[in-house]
């Protein structure tokens, strides 16, 4: 976790007003692939392909969190 926290810096991207969420996401999956590959030894193939697809499964997530999500008063039947 130390060596994720050290790549922090790209964070402060996200204040680009149209591409900075972007931007911030890309440096995220850029700073993982390089932990994959220098602390857990993973070839930059398989860390580019790891780090990308937990990236593309937090935005999904992210998404669908902010869309609603579950609601679980819905399914239980209470009337709000």
């Amino acid at each position: 976790m130390r060596a994720y926290l050290l790549g922090q810096m790209y964070r402060w991207l996200i204040v680009v007003p149209v591409v900075g969420g972007l931007l911030t996401g890309v440096g995220g999956i850029a700073v993982l692939m390089l932990v994959f590959e220098e602390v857990d030894g993973i070839d930059w193939m398989k860390a580019f392909g790891l780090s990308a697809s937990i990236g593309v499964i937090f935005w999904i997530a992210s998404m669908w969190i902010s869309m609603g999500g579950t609601q679980p008063m819905r399914s239980c039947g209470v009337r709000s």
